[in-house]
């Protein structure tokens, strides 16, 4: 059936014609389960007894020939219900029919060929290959997603495999972007011609390009898990020497006498940390606490040591008290006892106790060595080498340490480095900083450094920012792994089963190179992929390593690296497998000065090879382009080439070639070609579209006589250059598309398509009155000019200079308000668009009478565009009839006529044939009669019977007469009449067929 969609009811525009299997299907392909706009659905015309909106019954009906759809914006959530009844319909109807699967309801059915926009190359799955007639633009589809790789010198090159349409191309003109592919370095290009295998044999191709490429075309299939990983360096992820480190809070602050030490973490790795306390000279750096000793101590505020010493206990923010000690009353006694009077974030549980004791008694300083320590929980005694004199409210200081041993997680790594060889405790050295995601503590425990004065207790303690507080003094640690860290990727799964072959990807967007200032030095960077096949899912046998080497371009260029890994061949398997990488290259930590070599495993393809001999009836072209800054400052790939459709061509005898049922060429040469007569035979021969015979459902012959008379009016008028993209459209319409753009249309008479030139007609061809129509059946339109009518025309078109879409206004002195947007697909010519706009803009203003009626059988010989007398019915007089009478020259008339003064008149009369003839005449004696100026061609017939019936005639003065002559739209049949639709014709409408066409860039401003 036909759908009419007017997108824009209020105005006066043609409606979008659709086919389609059922109204239900249509809406849901063309709305969506939630339509945006208020529709009105009818069967056949608009009104409101054919109103079906509200009618669920009559949609699912779909038993009408077409609909008409009115759209107008607003909400139209109500016909959301009908739309699921629709889709329930739709499906049950294919399943019922058993018909072909409905279309994607989201895919779209134009190809960049006819965009309006901004054009590339895109992929158009399940759509309609191309079908290019004449010579357009093309922009090619994509066969497969592009994709690239790098050479021997780090260069990086995008290939593609597009389809440019169905049949033979003669290509010229083909670029990327706006640039010529041969002016382009290092691109390639080869165009494979139908029924020919892209088999990488530049020999085999139709035209090829900076050499061609010699590479047969294969899919290759990037796997979207690896885009842009990083490898690190194998010395990124080594433990290996100890060095100082501050642990504070829940990070690790690294500070080495070597600035270029080669500790680096990884984040996400586990690390072991273990307190260490004694470099083996007895003697301990570390935090030294100041205990009171004496239970009967009083809390203080203040310390009674020296002054400006810490003293514990101490009270914190809450008035809680932290640590005291007790020491026995006799003097040879060896043991000292901590207590933790509160808790706090840190208790004696975290305490280990170093083996240095300082007693300050009376001015003597005592040190000794903790030889024991005992007790659990919150009391901890210590056995003493050495006695300390019996005292009480005493300061003892003790080697007190937090136990921060344990085990983290690395959550992020920031790294500094300023070249020299100072420590950043005596200047501005090097260190790193570690945070962690756990830590025993929730901030750090309150420790001090006694006095600015002492120094440094140990060469690793060192200070952060200068400051000496209570959170930032150093504790050496050893750091170590607790498990192994692997360089290696994650393995990634590569599952497709037609996979033979890989191709790795590695990538230095910065470059690789060294830096000491005296320019960029090279250098190479390996890596290694492991590669394991993959059986119903599990990793089954050998590994297999294959090796890859990033070298240096110039300068600080970007680079790459591509390797291409014959599993079949090397690893004796194809299908899924699982792979990874890492980098073997060591970063360069000694070198003394810049060191960039950043790798990134950019991707893996699985490349599944070509079975296919050919790809079919269609021309399919293979580039290489190398993405230089020109290539990526490009936003999409847009690859373009002048395409002319190669076709036989007919010579008013004979076709230059024939083809197979498969599209090849069976015998002749095809030549390109613009011409209907060659683009409607080509397209009526070919089995996917019509599928006609040329001899028995084409008259040839006649359409290659409408073609002569078109090459004679103009060398442009008679060409079609389109790019048919829709698989949602007829025969019948692809033809008249074509016939349309030439100023035709096209019909079918005694079985064979012809065509009907839309022209000056000098006479007209037949004539109908009251006697040979329907009774009451008439109906004139007649249309008024007022303000909210177009007045103008605006003619879209694409210029062939341009390849673009362009566009001009008529009239040119733009007095105008309202101009009409007209868009004939097909018109690739300023002459045959200028043409067409005229007549458009003529049409637009004068043919405002439109006539329908029912005749008899008569008018079945009517054809498009044929001229015709039609008196109006309507009217309360007119002057038509049947000759009842006839006496030598003078004809008796069924209805009185009227001469009017100082005007010639003449009767028109039907022959048998329905052929017209005109012949002036005087008044008769009576007022229902005429006096022919001359003998009529035939026999004129005044009675009815067997053999006929009387002629019909109309009378007018010649002033008049062309107000009776119609041009023919189109003519429908029933049971018994003819329905004829027409309009008035004018010889003005085609006025400007015989002027001289303007120079088009007087006509279009092509920087607008």
């Amino acid at each position: 059936m036909k759908i009419h969609l007017y997108d824009h009811p209020f105005e006066s525009l043609p409606p979008k014609i659709f086919d389609y299997p059922s109204i239900g299907q249509w809406l849901i392909k063309h709305y969506g389960i939630t339509p945006q706009t208020t529709l009105s659905i009818y069967k056949g015309e608009p009104s409101q007894e054919t109103d079906i909106t509200g009618n669920i019954d009559a949609l699912i009906a779909n038993d009408e020939d077409y609909y008409t759809i009115l759209e107008a914006p607003g909400d139209a959530g109500v016909l959301t219900f009908l739309y699921y009844v629709a889709v329930v319909f739709s499906v049950a109807s294919q399943l019922s029919q058993n018909t072909k699967m409905p279309p994607n309801i989201n895919r779209t059915q134009e190809s960049p060929n006819n965009l309006l926009g901004e054009r590339s190359n895109q992929a158009r799955v399940h759509q309609r290959i191309e079908d290019i007639y004449g010579t357009v633009q093309s922009v090619p589809s994509l066969m497969m997603p592009t994709w690239t790789y790098y050479d021997a010198l780090g260069n990086k090159f995008e290939r593609g495999y597009y389809c440019v349409g169905r049949g033979y191309y003669e290509l010229t003109k083909i670029k990327d972007g706006d640039t010529l592919i041969e002016n382009i370095p290092g691109a390639k290009l080869s165009v494979w011609a139908p029924f020919t295998a892209p088999d990488g044999n530049t020999a085999h191709a139709q035209l090829n390009i900076g050499g061609g490429i010699a590479e047969p075309v294969d899919t290759r299939i990037k796997n979207v898990n690896i885009d842009g990983i990083i490898l690190k360096s194998p010395n990124q992820a080594t433990l290996d020497g100890r060095h100082g480190y501050a642990f504070y809070g829940n990070k690790i602050v690294q500070a080495n006498e070597n600035p270029g030490f080669t500790t680096v973490f990884v984040v996400g790795q586990t690390i072991s940390v273990t307190m260490e306390y004694d470099y083996g000279n007895g003697d301990l750096g570390g935090f030294w606490y100041y205990i009171p000793l004496g239970s009967d101590m009083a809390p203080q505020s203040s310390s009674p040591g020296p002054s400006g010493w810490p003293v514990y206990p101490y009270k914190d923010a809450s008035g809680n008290y932290k640590w005291e000690a007790s020491y026995d009353a006799n003097a040879t006694a060896k043991t000292v006892t901590i207590h933790d009077v509160t808790s706090g974030d840190v208790s004696l549980d975290n305490i280990i106790v170093g083996d240095i004791l300082r007693g300050v008694f009376n001015g003597t300083d005592y040190r000794g060595k903790i030889t024991a320590v005992s007790g659990s929980g919150s009391t901890r005694t210590f056995t003493l080498d050495t006695a300390i004199p019996n005292a009480t409210n005493q300061l003892c200081t003790f080697g007190i340490y937090v136990n921060y041993s344990g085990t983290y997680t690395i959550a992020s790594i920031e790294f500094e480095h300023n070249g020299n060889s100072e420590w950043l405790g005596s200047g501005a050295g090097s260190y790193s900083t570690i945070t962690l995601t756990t830590s025993p503590f929730s901030r750090p425990i309150p420790i001090r450094y006694p006095g600015a004065g002492f120094g440094y207790c140990d060469e690793y303690w060192q200070l952060i920012n200068g400051e000496w507080n209570y959170t930032n003094m150093f504790i050496n640690a050893i750091v170590t792994s607790t498990t192994p860290v692997s360089n290696f990727t994650e393995w990634l799964f590569l599952e497709n089963p037609l996979q033979t072959k890989l191709l790795f990807n590695l990538s230095s967007t910065n470059g690789i190179y060294k830096d000491a200032g005296g320019g960029p030095i090279s250098i190479a960077i390996d890596t290694e992929f492991e590669i394991q096949r993959l059986v119903s899912g599990v990793p089954t046998g050998t590994v297999f390593t294959a090796t890859l080497t990033e070298h240096s371009k110039s300068g600080n260029e970007s680079t790459g690296a591509s390797l291409l890994y014959d599993l079949l061949g090397t690893a004796g398997f194809s299908g899924p497998c699982q792979v990874r990488a890492r980098r073997t290259t060591d970063h360069d930590f000694s070198f003394q000065g810049s060191v960039v070599d950043e790798v990134q495993w950019e991707g893996v393809y699985s490349v599944i090879p070509n079975t296919l001999t050919h790809f079919g009836n269609k021309t399919t072209m293979q580039s290489e382009m190398q993405l230089n800054q020109r290539a990526l400052s490009i936003r999409g790939r847009q690859l373009t080439a002048l395409a002319a459709r190669k076709v036989p061509t007919y010579n008013g005898t004979s076709w230059s070639a024939t083809f197979n049922n498969d599209g090849s060429v069976a015998s002749g040469t095809l030549h390109t070609s613009s011409k209907i007569v060659d683009i409607i035979g080509a397209l009526a021969a070919d089995p996917r579209i019509g599928s006609l015979s040329l001899s028995e459902d084409v008259d040839i012959d006649q359409i290659y006589s409408i073609q002569q008379q078109l090459d004679t009016w103009h060398a442009d008028a008679g060409t079609f250059n389109y790019t048919f993209d829709s698989a949602d459209i007829s025969f019948e319409e692809t033809i008249n598309m074509v016939a349309n753009a030439a100023f035709c249309a096209a019909y079918r008479q005694n079985g064979k398509i012809r065509l009907a030139l839309d022209t000056v007609k000098t006479t007209s061809t037949a004539l109908f009155c009251h006697r040979n129509k329907k009774p009451d059946s008439e109906t004139v339109t007649r249309t008024f000019f007022n303000g909210s009518d177009y007045d103008a025309i605006e003619m879209v078109y694409t210029d062939p200079d341009t390849n673009a879409t362009e566009s001009f206004i008529i009239p040119l002195d733009g007095n105008y308000t309202k101009p009409q947007k007209i868009e004939i697909a097909g018109i690739r010519s300023f002459p045959q668009a200028w043409f067409r706009a005229n007549r458009e803009l003529a049409k637009l203003e004068g043919q405002r009478v439109t006539l329908d009626t029912s005749t008899t059988m008569d008018a079945r010989a009517l054809l498009p565009f044929e001229r015709v007398d039609i008196v109006d019915d309507t009217r309360f007089k007119s002057y038509a009839g049947e000759v009842v009478g006839q006496s030598g020259l003078t004809l008796t008339l069924s209805n009185d006529v009227v001469f009017k003064d100082g005007q010639t008149h003449s009767i028109v009369l039907m022959k048998r044939d329905g052929s017209l003839q005109a012949i002036s005449c005087t008044p008769g004696t009576t007022q229902n009669s005429v006096v022919l100026s001359t003998t009529s061609a035939e026999a004129i017939k005044t009675t009815s019977d067997a053999a006929g019936v009387r002629t019909i005639y109309s009378f007018a003065a010649d002033n008049d007469r062309p107000g009776l002559a119609y041009s023919i739209q189109t003519v429908g049949f029933d049971d018994k009449y003819a329905k004829v639709n027409a309009v008035i014709y004018s010889d003005d409408f085609y006025a400007a067929d015989f002027e001289a066409v303007p120079d088009k860039g007087g006509i279009i401003n092509y920087n607008t």
